[in-house]
């Protein structure tokens, strides 16, 4: 994330010290790696640069159901 993403994120205060200081780290990653837009480094890690894409779908798979919880508005659990 640019640098002044960050800012203006912070300006509003739409994160905590914590996020401010990931996306700190994030955004000096991508100066080192030479990534401008957000959109570059996201077309970058995209399935289609991936040596085995078929890889990331099991864990993905495993966190999704690590992460569900059934919705209470519709009378489950």
């Amino acid at each position: 994330m640019p640098a002044a993403a960050v800012r203006r994120l912070d300006r509003q205060g739409m994160h905590s010290d914590g996020a401010n200081a990931s996306l700190a780290a994030v955004d000096l990653w991508m100066e080192e790696h030479e990534y401008e837009p957000i959109g570059q480094m996201r077309g970058s890690f995209s399935q289609q640069h991936v040596a085995n894409p078929a890889a990331d779908v099991h864990p993905n798979y495993m966190r999704t159901l690590q992460l569900w919880r059934p919705d209470p508005s519709l009378g489950h659990g």
